[in-house]
């Protein structure tokens, strides 16, 4: 996952990966990882689940578990993936299964939970970048934007990558209203070929607030965000970031 502050899901549709299920078989690929990678761009997450609840019907294993709970985290079925995760990690609380249960309570809600498992996972291993990343979400997903930012920073100083670090920097500045600096953190990495999809309904979001109408729409033309680019800016020229909810 790309630990990104979400915040533009009120008229900028988010782009997800889709494409035909296709029927399949074990003995269609020879090696699993092939398997897996090949179903996943089919979009054939049902007979991923599948095959990972059989082997773990047959031998119930940290390493699957954490897999199938990783797969209902990718479709959002995030209840189904607390359900498989929750009782590994009060087994075994390692950094992998922390992580991911930490974003699983996140997308829940269930913020408080989220930030004790995201602290227990830092007290594993306070140098993880991605493990600040994601506090400094879960802070933001609760309104501590001071928080937010101080962890933000943390996972900067210990080098993750700065398309997601200014995804979200630019994210809480447009969270307080603040639209030119969200611009100065989006600008650079979108200039470096920074593209994913919260920087590119972000970074439109910005600059329909500072009124520069004409490079939004390209923005939204060049990666196909709506079907009636003059519509949608029309529609965020009214909202407010506290329309947004959470993707």
């Amino acid at each position: 996952m790309s630990l990104n502050l979400k915040i533009a899901s009120f008229a900028l549709a988010a782009l997800f990966l889709s494409g035909c299920a296709v029927q399949t078989s074990s003995s269609m690929f020879s090696d699993p990882i092939q398997k897996e990678n090949i179903l996943k761009l089919a979009g054939n997450y049902e007979q991923l689940i599948t095959d990972y609840k059989k082997r773990l019907a047959n031998d119930d294993n940290p390493k699957d578990r954490l897999k199938l709970a990783q797969l209902y985290y990718e479709i959002k079925d995030y209840n189904s993936a607390k359900y498989f995760l929750e009782p590994l990690v009060k087994k075994i609380a390692n950094q992998d299964n922390l992580l991911l249960y930490s974003k699983i309570l996140e997308e829940l809600g269930e913020y408080q939970e989220a930030l004790d498992s995201i602290n227990e996972a830092l007290s594993l291993n306070p140098q993880n970048p991605e493990a600040w990343n994601l506090k400094g979400i879960i802070f933001a997903s609760n309104g501590y934007i001071k928080e937010a930012q101080k962890s933000f920073l943390i996972a900067k100083d210990l080098f993750y990558d700065d398309c997601v670090i200014n995804t979200n920097l630019g994210a809480l500045e447009i969270l307080q209203n603040n639209y030119r600096g969200a611009i100065s953190y989006f600008e650079p990495i979108y200039a470096r070929g920074c593209e994913n999809t919260f920087l590119l309904h972000n970074y439109t979001f910005a600059l329909i607030k500072l009124n520069e109408y004409t490079a939004a729409e390209n923005l939204i033309e060049k990666y196909n965000l709506a079907k009636y680019p003059k519509k949608l800016i029309a529609d965020l020229i009214k909202a407010k970031p506290n329309d947004f909810k959470d993707e």
